[in-house]
């Protein structure tokens, strides 16, 4: 059983030496260690190099670096580097985090034991020398995995990085996101949706880390960006729904979506999405249990009849 481990590189000269260690330290499987630089502007890729060669030289063999032209965002290097892996299976981490040091043992053995198509587990949220667990939800169904991400659940994450997938998973996705915000809600559906099994490992080997610097930004301008990027993701998933001919099958998690996309468009970037969005969040009904809360909902319907009204008078 081979593991191709996928990192994209980019600005990250302060945390690339923590996570390529906790990544070379792993056993217990085939590793493959894929670094995507994606055009990184600073000295990331020097040290990662320098870590190898002085630490390292016997994983050379086991260790690619694609070297990236231009700068295309985070999910596109992870499609680099799945276009590059040959494992069996497919894992990711941001160079910025780290793995738990007996991650790769658990997840090879939750392997052989169940020989799912996606193994996934809990994480921990690192603030400095804080490390907060995560619990997540355990499914079997992956229909209804697939609802609780479109959902936006909080024990659900669309999350790249706490999940192991089957590489022939990836063969099928019909549109990768380009967009950085929320890009895992527009890819990770469409792998689930075409999965049979799955196992849950219910421990955190993950360290997601966050710091002050990646928070949402309260200035409005970018604030209105990462609100544009969420809602282009977002449509990705909307229409595959749409062209997989899953809309009834998935009705609930779909007015959600629209809903969000509609509340983003009227109130940051109306002109972004299709009309027929506009119309078809008048036909929904106001749910007292829909995840978009009824406030939300109100406010885009006052303000797409606003804009409306504004409109017919030019």
């Amino acid at each position: 059983m081979k593991i191709s481990i996928i990192v994209p590189v980019y600005g990250v000269e302060k945390y690339i030496a923590h996570c390529a260690r906790s990544l070379f330290n792993q056993t217990g499987a085939d590793l493959e260690f894929i670094f995507v630089n994606d055009a990184t502007k600073d000295h990331s890729i020097e040290i990662l190099k320098e870590i190898i060669s002085k630490e390292y030289p016997t994983l050379q063999n086991q260790i690619i670096i694609i070297e990236k032209p231009q700068n295309e965002g985070l999910p596109q290097a992870r499609k680099t580097g799945v276009a590059k892996a040959t494992g069996d299976y497919i894992m990711h981490c941001d160079s910025d985090d780290w793995f738990e040091d007996n991650a790769i043992c658990s997840i090879a053995k939750k392997i052989e034991e169940t020989s799912a198509d996606i193994i996934y587990y809990n994480y921990f949220v690192s603030i400095g020398e804080h490390h907060k667990p995560c619990q997540e939800a355990m499914f079997s169904d992956p229909i209804e995995y697939a609802k609780a991400i479109m959902s936006f659940s909080p024990t659900s994450g669309a999350y790249c990085w706490n999940k192991v997938i089957k590489r022939s998973l990836y063969k099928n996705v019909e549109e990768w996101p380009i967009q950085n915000m929320h890009e895992d809600v527009a890819l990770m559906p469409q792998i689930i949706l075409q999965s049979h099994t799955l196992a849950f490992i219910n421990s955190p080997l993950y360290h997601y880390r966050v710091s002050s610097s990646s928070s949402m930004s309260l200035d409005f301008q970018k604030n209105k960006e990462k609100k544009i990027q969420s809602q282009a993701n977002q449509l990705i998933l909307i229409n595959f729904l749409e062209e997989q001919h899953r809309v009834e099958e998935f009705k609930r998690q779909y007015q959600q979506l629209i809903s969000r996309c509609t509340y983003i468009a009227a109130f940051f970037n109306h002109s972004s999405i299709d009309k027929m969005h506009y119309k078809s969040i008048w036909k929904f009904p106001i749910f007292l249990n829909f995840d978009v809360s009824i406030r939300r909902q109100l406010q885009s319907r006052i303000v797409i009849l606003f804009r409306l009204i504004l409109n017919y008078f030019k």
